[in-house]
């Protein structure tokens, strides 16, 4: 004998049918909500980042030199992932990493830094001619915080020619950071040292996943309510409402 499916659909039943199809339509729409919020704010992220690094390539480098004999020079950081950068300044990435030792796919760098940093100076000594026609100068500067300038100078004339030797020791603190506000980063470097001219770059390379698509799974475990088939007596099989933890298969076409 073949049992045949029964499908018990009373009033109550067909009640609470109803009212998991409402449920399941404004759960939908919810959910619809928060991906079009989603999708929103990943715009709203991509724009921003775009309108920074606009700003970025318009930016010098800003000298400011304070009263404790602090120079702070700072310039906007451009933000780019590190395909973006690739696809863009091909070269820029090389110079990078054979200066740093770099992987080519930058995997793990998160900021890229450069300074270029000009100096002059001139130096104005007096010294005396020994008997053995031997001279010598020494000259030392303390900018403080550790920066210094040491000169010594030993040399000979023997007739008209003059030969020695000059020793120069240096010690230069430069500070370093990038700061962010109100989305735009900035890179910012301070030092002591009495240095003429500054030239910056800062690369921020930001996150991939911005600019990839956030793929849903299609597997997914949920707790709910809805309709399953269970054993009836003589009558066969029924269709009854069933509330508990499901796995579920979504396809790509019902997803929303």
């Amino acid at each position: 004998m073949i049992n045949m499916i029964k499908f018990d659909l009373n009033r109550d039943n067909l009640t609470f049918i109803g009212l998991v199809v409402v449920v399941l339509l404004l759960l939908g729409q919810c959910s619809s909500n928060a991906s079009m919020r989603e999708e929103i704010n990943r715009l709203e992220e991509e724009v921003t980042v775009t309108e920074n690094n606009l700003k970025a390539s318009l930016d010098t480098v800003e000298i400011v030199r304070k009263n404790n004999g602090t120079i702070l020079a700072e310039i906007s950081a451009f933000q780019l992932t590190a395909d973006q950068l690739n696809k863009t300044n091909k070269k820029l990435v090389t110079d990078y990493t054979k200066a740093l030792d770099l992987n080519k796919k930058l995997k793990g760098v998160n900021t890229l830094l450069k300074a270029e940093i000009a100096n002059k100076d001139s130096i104005i000594f007096n010294s005396t001619l020994n008997a053995d026609s031997t001279f010598s100068f020494a000259d030392s500067v303390d900018y403080g915080e550790g920066n210094y300038r040491y000169i010594w100078v030993n040399g000979r004339l023997m007739n008209t020619q003059v030969s020695g030797t000059i020793d120069i020791e240096q010690k230069i603190k430069l500070w370093a950071a990038i700061e962010e506000k109100d989305g735009l980063r900035k890179l910012k470097l301070s030092t002591k040292y009495p240095f003429d001219d500054f030239d910056l770059q800062g690369i921020s390379l930001i996150n991939d996943e911005l600019n990839i698509y956030r793929k849903k799974s299609r597997w997914n475990i949920n707790f709910g309510f809805g309709l399953g088939i269970v054993p009836s007596g003589q009558t066969g099989l029924a269709v009854t409402p069933t509330v508990g933890v499901m796995l579920g298969y979504s396809p790509k076409l019902l997803q929303f």
